[in-house]
């Protein structure tokens, strides 16, 4: 591993707004003694993130790793970014989308920990003759994202967060959200919700009340304080007493849900705000 401790990271078909959150992240790793910084595939990076749920973009990591192992060059570590629950490469790390900055710097940490640290000779670029990586570059043709001027595809359905600490509540959730909306973010820590929540527009929030570290009624307080202050915000309870009514209340929520969830009442909440929001927009 370098002696200045900066790990460099390469890009294969990582979309621009994700290139943005990777570069928070990265920022973010600055104050620590272990830090991460993108590095283009003109030079061998320590570590590559690979965008795995487009095809292009797998094609050329496959291309790139080909052409390192033909000039006897040692392929850095993978880590694949992708939405898939199912998905495993065989070798590589996987980060499941949507991008949390916490999530990103420890599986980073992870494979520096299991890999880089422990092989040391991986990461060492300085006698890796740049014109044969250059070569590898043209031959694979890396797939990368549109320009953030560019056309992209309208997005007709609106998106929903869901956060709650239970992974069957998740899935749960997701699963009953799907037809009416085009994407489910997830996250299982008031965290993870915040941080979603500072950088999506949602239309509709679902939030368990007992969480790990902030609870459910300050997230929502937050929620309502800052960019997403009009998304509805329901929340998740076990026990819907009068004093939780009244702090939800004073949180902003916009109504309460009773776990396990009645699937009736669930469709009708779900309709009710979805229906709203579209007229909204």
């Amino acid at each position: 591993m370098p002696d200045n401790k900066h790990i460099t990271v390469g890009l294969i078909g990582i979309a621009n707004i994700e290139k943005k959150r990777l570069q928070v992240a990265f920022d973010y790793s600055s104050q620590r003694p272990q830090s991460y910084i993108i590095n283009e595939l003109d030079t061998l990076p320590d570590i590559i993130i690979v965008n795995a749920d487009n095809y292009e973009s797998i094609a050329s990591w496959e291309i790139y790793r080909t052409g390192l192992a033909q000039h006897n060059v040692d392929n850095p570590p993978s880590l694949m970014l992708s939405k898939k629950r199912d998905l495993f490469v065989d070798g590589s790390s996987i980060i499941r989308r949507p991008l949390i900055i916490s999530r990103v710097i420890s599986i980073l940490d992870k494979i520096c920990e299991e890999v880089l640290i422990r092989n040391s000779d991986i990461a060492i670029t300085d006698n890796v003759n740049v014109d044969i990586i250059e070569n590898i570059i043209l031959s694979a043709n890396y797939a990368d994202s549109p320009e953030d001027g560019a056309a992209r595809p309208t997005q007709t359905k609106p998106v929903v967060l869901v956060v709650d600490d239970s992974l069957p509540v998740r899935v749960q959730m997701e699963n009953a959200l799907k037809k009416f909306v085009s994407r489910v973010d997830l996250a299982e820590s008031g965290e993870d919700a915040l941080e979603l929540a500072s950088t999506n527009d949602y239309a509709l929030v679902f939030l368990d009340i007992i969480l790990p570290g902030i609870d459910g009624y300050e997230i929502c307080k937050t929620i309502k304080a800052g960019r997403c202050k009009n998304t509805p915000v329901i929340l998740l309870t076990g026990n819907s007493s009068p004093a939780d009514r009244i702090k939800g209340n004073l949180s902003g929520c916009d109504t309460y849900l009773i776990k396990p969830l009645n699937h009736v009442m669930f469709q009708e909440i779900v309709s009710q705000y979805l229906n709203t929001h579209a007229t909204a927009s």
